[in-house]
């Protein structure tokens, strides 16, 4: 086991590359869960968070786009601009018991990245 792990926690981790285009995430309408999706560009540096602090729980959706990128963004979305066309995310959905675990799982599949021309 790692030390430092929240056991009351699902992760969900990976890595765009906005160097051909925009990636759309979606969450899903989290119904006051706190969940956080983190963006950190290449030299490690946290640039924007989606989640209950900063954007409430209600389903949305945002487009993340590379430093180069001058496309219209589509009506209903919220751009969040990266400085880097690498990008490391990580989205965080707390678990409120073992057996809250099933749902959790389901509402964290259901956060969403595709790339902009599959919209």
């Amino acid at each position: 086991m790692l030390e430092g792990t929240n056991h009351d926690t699902l992760y969900t981790i990976g890595v765009l590359d906005l160097s051909k285009e925009p990636e759309i995430l979606h969450v899903p309408d989290m119904a006051g869960r706190y969940y956080s999706v983190q963006f950190t560009d290449s030299w490690g540096d946290d640039f924007a968070y989606v989640g209950r602090r900063t954007t409430g729980t209600q389903a949305g959706d945002y487009l993340i786009s590379g430093p180069s990128w001058k496309g219209t963004v589509p009506q209903g979305m919220k751009q969040i601009s990266s400085p880097d066309n690498s990008v490391l995310v990580i989205g965080r959905v707390l678990v409120e018991s073992d057996s809250d675990l099933p749902a959790t799982y389901d509402l964290s599949r259901q956060i969403q990245l595709t790339p902009l021309s599959r919209q």
